[in-house]
């Protein structure tokens, strides 16, 4: 069973696409445009070189305390050499069977579950007796292989987040990516490299995460590329290919990838407990169609069975790693994986009769999940807890379960070369040549062009011009950690200092740096002065120096957003809007009516409703406001009419309304309704005073600021991505690049509307329940799914020849406007509205796209090739494929729409 729509295919008449590089503008263009915004740390200024620490590599503990490479190979002793699993002449499969007929149930069992005290590092037992070490098998490699650094210039590639590389809807890049990483992987893996907690990198990756964002609130959606199935399949498909093929015939296989969290795992907060009530339609529409591709379309090793537990109907709530529907029969019997390697999330067997009480016992959850086909265990029971022992004696595991299990893992083993001599392996050569290469380096710069997101241009504001002024201010200004998604790399920058991972930031390029460096090249000036923290309260100094630097320049670049202080895995957000200090801060701003340039960082969506009206979204009139009376604030300190201030005055302290706060500028002395919190400036540098209480009415004086002018989606750009904020704000050569929104941006009253933990997709009139993503949402989105705009203009005209098997669509895509440009080309169909009564049809699905590189001018073509009926059949309430009678349209956004019969 599966969904329509994954089999689409795409032929583009750009070689581009085909084959890198993927750019317009050439290695060398992108290249420098990367190091001449890579900053020092010490000046601060933009840099041409990266930052170094320290050249001896000796002195870095990875190399240090690395193992050679031999010794983490099976098979390497005269004697073992000399066993038929070790005979290179005998088939993989003939190899493992002589291996587990050797093993005792114990040496077993211990090459299934994790040793030692990191639990979800999961390092198994190895078996000294037949010289097979042990072996690391948690490598995260979602955005970057989760490693510490080689030395200075050697940390592992980070890519921008999966939301930006969604963005992208880029195939060919998906899979280069995935190919760095591999590679990347395999170097660390021959060198000995190490997670920050002192475990080996082995050569599992576990990734990508293809769950669909379902909930905006949701903590980890920056893990996730997109809420729609098909483009998370596509993900998924490329980024396997990558991450596992090594185009040597002999040695196939480049590393092992795991697809997670298997699956519809969607909800953070009391993770270890929640059950998700779903249908079998949403599975089989939602939750599944990426997960088959993956395996199906892109050969994944393996998944990862989630901490979520999936009630089905009526069906008794069942964890994902005790679900043998789940495992067994659609993994391996419906899907055809019957070598499919899965390996359970850290303590999710554990949480079986810790948490949701699924079973009562350890003994219990051990059997029930290595029954139901998880294969490995990160956490206790099937090892440390001797939980699987007891069961197996028991009979509650039969020795045939165990092995088929163990062979399984094993099998995969043998692929990846374990069990070979290394020096025939190609793959075992790979060194630090092949880690953050200046090719890796151009490679990021192109998927943070490509991802960047342009929601809003008002009035031509970008691209921004020559000789100009730009203030940079928010609370993005200056970040560095909080550009970086989740499951990047364990250190991306090699110090300092050196040792402390989690704070080493000097190769984090700002966004800052970034625009001030495009601003110093195209003729102008640049001050970067962030005015706000990403969550707090407001310091009016602060405030006042950055509204100093915006009264100062010709235009504005107001960063804004959250970081994983505020989303983070364990942790849902409660609300998507953003912080309150961080809305009075762009009230500001935006009341000066200056240009500007909003830039949000993110890996949920943000609900920016107040900041799009601008400060007119206020309560008393669309004007700005003066006082009445003297304010008294808390140091008791009169201002009279005389003097001029500015303030920032909340006036929703109950926070009753959809926005948390409103807020006003005030040209003169001013009082406020009773318990506003204000924060008063006067022009006189002398008198600035802290947060007071006022009381009083405001009187309207003259019009308030617009919203911004220009909006840019940039999701978490992480180590390099910010360096294409600046060239493509600047429009320089070769970075018109946009991508398109792979999500829905709801409204803020959305998250009132449904609890995170509702996980039906459908909209419900009768209830008002609004529904999840663009296919049911029934609301007004702030920004839909598939929204991007460009700084060139594009007409898109297709012709279409329809079989009674195929609709093939020859697609012109034309650049009319004044520089080059690309242009992402999405293919919808519309199905028929459902009849009075029946649950709704999706509103419209996706069912390709592609992307394509048009100089100003000129055209070039792409076919869409949609199969018919099966890129046209929806979901039934069975969970079956169901073809729907009526008019189906097929649509090509920003471009024509055809319509067939069924």
């Amino acid at each position: 069973m599966g969904i329509a729509g994954i089999g689409c295919v795409l032929v583009v008449v750009v070689t581009w696409l085909g084959a890198l590089p993927l750019s317009a503008v050439d290695a060398s263009d992108a290249s420098d445009a990367y190091v001449s915004v890579t900053q020092s740390r010490a000046s601060g200024r933009p840099s041409r070189t990266h930052v170094s620490v320290d050249g001896d590599l000796s002195r870095h503990p990875l190399t240090s305390n690395g193992p050679p490479v031999s010794s983490v190979y099976a098979c390497t002793s005269t004697s073992s050499k000399a066993l038929p699993f070790c005979n290179p002449a005998l088939s993989m499969p003939a190899r493992v069977e002589d291996l587990l007929q050797r093993l005792t149930t114990d040496e077993k069992v211990s090459l299934l579950g994790a040793h030692g005290g990191d639990l979800c590092a999961f390092e198994d037992g190895g078996v000294p007796r037949l010289d097979i070490p042990s072996y690391t098998w948690c490598t995260e490699t979602n955005t970057g292989v989760s490693t510490v650094c080689l030395g200075p210039g050697k940390c592992a590639t980070t890519f921008p987040s999966p939301g930006a590389l969604a963005s992208t809807f880029n195939r060919t890049l998906w899979r280069a990516k995935a190919t760095v990483q591999s590679t990347e992987q395999r170097a660390f893996f021959n060198l000995g490299g190490r997670r920050r907690g002192g475990s080996l990198i082995g050569l599992n990756g576990w990734g990508p995460n293809i769950n669909v964002v379902r909930d905006p609130r949701y903590g980890r959606n920056s893990e996730l590329p997109s809420e729609d199935p098909m483009l998370n399949g596509a993900y998924a498909v490329e980024d396997v290919k990558g991450m596992q093929v090594s185009g040597d015939d002999k040695w196939p296989l480049k590393i092992h990838a795991t697809l997670k969290h298997y699956t519809a795992y969607s909800v953070e907060t009391n993770r270890f407990g929640v059950t998700l009530n779903t249908s079998l339609h949403d599975l089989f529409e939602s939750f599944l169609p990426q997960y088959e591709a993956g395996f199906v379309d892109g050969g994944a090793g393996g998944a990862m069975c989630s901490y979520a537990s999936l009630a089905v109907g009526e069906n008794k709530s069942t964890p994902s790693c005790a679900n043998d529907f789940l495992l067994n029969h659609m993994v391996r019997d419906v899907w055809g994986q019957s070598d499919a390697l899965i390996v359970s999330d850290c303590l999710a067997v554990a949480s079986e009769y810790q948490h949701n009480h699924y079973v009562e016992t350890c003994d219990e959850a051990a059997a029930v999940s290595i029954n139901a086909g998880c294969d490995l265990n990160t956490g206790a029971p099937y090892f440390q807890g001797g939980c699987l022992n007891n069961s197996l004696n028991a009979g509650n595991v039969t020795q045939t379960t165990l092995d088929t299990a163990l062979g399984r893992s094993l099998l995969w083993k043998f692929r990846l070369g374990l069990f070979d001599n290394p020096k025939g392996q190609p793959l075992a050569s790979l060194g630090q040549e092949s880690v953050n290469t200046t090719a890796a380096q151009t490679l990021v710069l192109q998927a943070a062009a490509q991802g960047l997101v342009l929601l809003q241009n008002n009035n031509g504001t970008l691209p921004l011009g020559h000789g100009i002024k730009v203030a940079v201010v928010g609370s993005h200004a200056n970040a560095t950690r909080s550009l970086l998604s989740d499951y990047y790399g364990d250190e991306v920058c090699f110090g300092p200092p050196v040792g402390d991972p989690k704070t080493a930031d000097g190769c984090i390029v700002t966004i800052g740096a970034s625009i001030s460096a495009a601003a110093e090249r195209n003729g102008g000036w640049a001050r970067v002065v962030p005015g706000v923290a990403v969550d707090g309260s407001l310091d009016p100094t602060a405030v006042a120096a950055a509204m100093a630097a915006v009264a100062w320049a010709d235009v504005v670049v107001l960063t804004a957003g959250i970081n994983h202080g505020i989303e983070h895995e364990g942790a849902d957000r409660s609300t998507t809007l953003l912080p309150p200090a961080q809305v009075a801060f762009a009230m500001q701003v935006l009341a000066t009516k200056k240009p500007t340039v909003l830039i949000l960082v993110n890996g949920g969506a943000l609900s920016i409703d107040s900041i799009l009206a601008g400060p007119s979204a206020n309560n008393c009139s669309d004007d700005q406001f003066e006082l009445d009376t003297d304010f008294h604030n808390q140091d008791n300190q009169t201002y009279t009419h005389a003097d001029s201030l500015s303030a920032c005055c909340s006036l929703c302290a109950t926070r009753s309304e959809p926005t948390p706060c409103k807020f006003f500028t005030f040209t003169a002395n001013t009082t406020m309704p009773d318990g506003s919190n204000c924060y008063m400036k006067s022009t006189d540098a002398n008198r600035v005073k802290s947060a007071g209480k006022v009381s009083g009415r405001c009187h309207k004086t003259g019009s308030a600021g617009p919203g911004p002018s220009a909006i840019v989606e940039a999701f978490y750009p992480n180590q390099a991505g910010a360096a294409a904020i600046g060239p493509s704000l600047f429009a320089e050569h070769g970075f018109n690049r946009w991508g398109k929104l792979p999500i829905t941006i709801y409204p803020a009253a959305y998250s009132s509307q449904l609890t995170i933990e509702q996980a039906a997709m459908r909209s419900d009139a009768a209830t008002g329940y609004p529904g999840r993503t663009f296919k049911y949402y029934v609301g007004e989105p702030l920004f839909p799914f598939g929204a991007g705009l460009s700084l060139t203009t594009f007409n898109i005209s297709c012709v279409d020849h329809q079989t009674t098997s195929t609709v093939t669509l020859d697609c012109t895509v034309r650049n009319t406007g004044p520089r080059n440009g690309d242009e992402v080309v999405l293919v919808f169909h519309e199905p028929p509205t459902a009849p009075p009564g029946s649950p709704p049809n999706p509103i419209r699905r996706l069912i390709d796209f592609g992307r394509v590189t048009v100089a100003s001018g000129a055209m070039v073509s792409a076919t869409f090739d949609v199969s018919i009926p099966k890129d046209l059949l929806l979901v039934g309430e069975d969970g079956n494929p169901r073809q729907v009678p009526g008019t189906h349209t097929i649509t090509v956004q920003n471009g024509p729409s055809f319509t067939v019969q069924q």
